[in-house]
């Protein structure tokens, strides 16, 4: 999967970062779902989500670029022809 994939290339700190993301953030999202299945609105409530739950706008921004670094991936393995999170708002709000 990504992680295995690209840790490869970066610093124990960031392969660390990543993990955590996952474990706390993106896993349970993702689990249960195929690419094919996933649409932008998955993304969008995961990230209005965060915002209602009164997380900062860095870590959301964290969350949301790896989530969108696994969609390019998937696009590099030819899973997937488009990054299902570019329509969603780098910005959310909980009013959404």
């Amino acid at each position: 999967m990504y992680l295995p994939t690209v840790k490869q290339g970066l610093k124990p700190s960031t392969v660390s970062g990543y993990q955590q993301i996952w474990d706390q953030f993106l896993g349970e999202h993702f689990t249960g779902r195929t690419f094919r299945g996933y649409e932008p609105h998955h993304g969008n409530k995961l990230l209005n989500d965060l915002v209602a739950k009164k997380y900062g706008q860095r870590t959301i921004a964290r969350i949301r670029s790896l989530a969108s670094g696994i969609f390019t991936h998937a696009i590099n393995d030819g899973l997937l022809t488009r990054n299902l999170l570019a329509p969603v708002s780098k910005s959310p709000s909980a009013t959404s």
